[in-house]
């Protein structure tokens, strides 16, 4: 399935799948098991609420939603369901991350740092903020997830960012840096900083 119908008649050929334009209409007359949902980040609230709707297990990729009121929603709506899901938080699982939740298990954790770098994005609809939610949302949600699984709940957040530094890249709408600082329902304080101009001179 894929809005643009090129791109879904190749990739139906090159499978022998069904082509489809519009998911509502797929899972309507398929027999899905579970649904794996790797749209972009501004439409998973409607994908997953078409699932639930349909009592479909489904998959999907960070993030849950865009804001606190779609997520609040999404929650709110599985809530008691029994319908099996998850979300691409697949970082928590490794082997690593275990043994470093075992081994601070027993020790009270007084700060933590997280930090995320990396280029623009390639990827054009990864570069609208409005798309793809920026740089935290898109892709430091992995480390905040990791920091939540190990430390705790997060309980107060600060940020602020700077932007203007690639007027260059016109498809460019997310933050150039930022900082974040966390305070953790143990006590625990945390910062987390993040910034796509790591790499400018990457090719495209």
């Amino acid at each position: 399935c894929d809005i643009v119908p090129a791109a879904v008649e190749k990739t139906a050929k090159e499978t022998s799948a069904k082509p489809y334009t519009d998911f509502r209409k797929m899972i309507d007359k398929e027999n899905f098991d579970a649904v794996w949902i790797c749209t972009p980040a501004n439409v998973h609230t409607q994908n997953i609420l078409y699932c639930i709707d349909k009592n479909l297990p489904f998959f999907v990729e960070k993030p849950v939603s865009m804001n606190e009121e779609e997520a609040e929603t999404v929650a709110a709506k599985i809530k008691g369901t029994g319908i099996y899901h998850t979300v691409g938080y697949q970082r928590r699982y490794s082997p690593a991350v275990d043994k470093l939740k075992e081994l601070l298990s027993s020790e009270q954790v007084i700060f933590s740092a997280a930090e995320h770098f990396w280029t623009i994005p390639l990827v054009d609809s990864i570069k609208s903020k409005e798309n793809a939610g920026g740089q935290i949302v898109d892709q430091a949600t992995h480390l905040i997830d990791l920091l939540r699984y190990i430390i705790g709940e997060i309980i107060s957040v600060y940020t602020t960012r700077v932007r203007g530094f690639f007027p260059e890249e016109k498809l460019y709408t997310g933050d150039d840096a930022s900082g974040t600082i966390f305070e953790f329902e143990n006590g625990t304080a945390g910062n987390l900083l993040c910034t796509y101009a790591l790499f400018p001179e990457i090719e495209k």
